[in-house]
């Protein structure tokens, strides 16, 4: 696997495209095999702000990063993956902040 640092910056829709305060919120992410339309309930990768694997950059900005490490990804099969990160802030409220694909390639060096 590699190492791959993924950032993100959370704005606020509905507000003007303001960045939403995440002092006190936690962030979870999720990995899982397949796409946006046909994806496996299972995660095979799983980050969170509750044990310190996300890193809220900037909370007034809205940013935060995920780092992924060989450990992370060494496993994993080449292919197509699907994630999404999901919100929770200081009030209860949850939001689906981000979704998309990953894709992992084979590779012939393996460093762990």
């Amino acid at each position: 696997g590699d190492s791959k640092l993924l950032q993100f910056t959370v704005a606020d829709a509905t507000n003007g495209g303001v960045a939403p305060d995440l002092t006190g919120s936690r962030i979870d992410w999720w990995l899982s095999r397949g796409t946006p339309d046909r994806f496996s309930k299972t995660p095979v990768l799983q980050k969170s702000t509750s044990d310190g694997s996300i890193d809220i950059v900037s909370s007034l900005d809205g940013r935060f990063d995920i780092t992924l490490t060989p450990i992370d990804t060494h496993t994993l099969s080449a292919g197509s993956y699907y994630h999404e990160a999901q919100l929770r802030d200081v009030f209860g409220n949850v939001a689906t902040v981000t979704t998309g694909t990953v894709t992992i390639n084979r590779q012939l060096i393996t460093i762990i």
